[in-house]
């Protein structure tokens, strides 16, 4: 039996790095497969550093295509002295902080490293548009209505079906995720 290249989406990974492996060997990820991240790949578990150095392999090797999500925001923001900077560690934010310290870096006073930086600030797209799928990570769902509409408008595409499905296969790997990460 041939081989099918396939489209795969992973959820907010949010630092479960033995998840994310898991999960790639569970559905035996090939180098012709292409992975659709949908951000949020900090916060909340053990190793958002590894994560990252994860996501970045695959980028590089043209098989990730990355959106970024609220999390990764916000921990952006509140490294830069940003409106997060007093409340992002309760959002998971402080695992974030030891996962980067066992490297021995200090994003608080040093920042990122900077090719993780660049992957979450210039490698990760809001937006992710094919001939037939529809993929965002906006802040609010309003925002993602709005884009529906203008792609519906421009193509005359039902938007609101694939958004549908899209929040439906989401919670699904979420769920998924997480059972694999003993959550």
């Amino acid at each position: 039996m041939n081989h099918v290249p396939r489209t795969l989406a992973i959820g907010d990974i949010h630092g479960y790095l033995n998840a994310l492996e898991t999960l790639a060997d569970f559905v035996s990820l090939k180098s012709d497969d292409t992975l659709i991240t949908v951000g949020d790949y900090v916060d909340r578990g053990s190793d958002s550093a590894g994560v990252i150095e994860w996501l970045i392999w695959y980028f590089d090797a043209g098989q990730l295509v990355p959106l970024r999500g609220n999390h990764d925001i916000m921990m952006l923001d509140a490294l830069d002295g940003g409106e997060w900077k007093g409340g992002w560690q309760s959002f998971g934010g402080d695992k974030t902080l030891e996962s980067y310290r066992r490297f021995g870096y200090d994003p608080e006073k040093d920042g990122l490293p900077e090719r993780h930086r660049r992957f979450i600030e210039s490698d990760c797209q809001k937006i992710h548009v094919t001939d037939n799928h529809f993929l965002c990570t906006p802040t609010r769902i309003t925002t993602c209505h709005l884009m529906i509409s203008q792609i519906r408008r421009s193509t005359g595409r039902s938007g609101s079906i694939r958004h549908r499905m899209f929040r439906g296969r989401r919670w699904f790997v979420v769920t998924q995720l997480r059972r694999m990460a003993g959550r």
